[in-house]
C-alpha cells in the first residue's frame, strides 16, 4: 500500500467518524474531526465553516489548534540537532 492510498484511507477513516460524530451528537468530536479535516482535506472550507460553528456554540476552540503544527523537514533537522550529528566530520 502506497503513501497516497494510506492518505486516502486516512482521510476516509476520519470522515467516516466525523458523521457518526455529528448524528450521534458528539459536537466536541465533531469539531475536533471538522478541524482535522480542514487541514488535510483539499476542500476543507467546508469543515473549516463547520468547525467555526461548532467552536462558537460550544465556547471553544478545538485542542489540534492550541498544538503548533511543525513541518516535517523541521522535525527532521531539529532531530538531527539534538542527535548531536549536525556539524560533525
Amino acid at each position: 500500500m502506497g503513501l497516497r492510498e494510506k492518505a486516502g484511507n486516512f482521510l476516509s477513516h476520519l470522515k467516516s467518524q466525523y458523521q457518526i460524530a455529528g448524528e450521534n451528537g458528539y459536537r466536541y468530536l465533531e469539531m475536533e474531526l471538522a478541524h482535522l479535516l480542514s487541514i488535510y482535506n483539499p476542500k476543507g472550507d467546508l469543515y473549516a465553516a463547520r468547525r467555526d460553528v461548532l467552536a462558537k456554540q460550544l465556547g471553544i476552540i478545538s485542542i489540534s489548534e492550541c498544538v503548533e503544527r511543525q513541518e516535517p523537514w523541521m522535525h527532521a533537522l531539529k532531530s538531527i540537532v539534538a542527535n548531536g550529528q549536525y556539524g560533525q566530520n
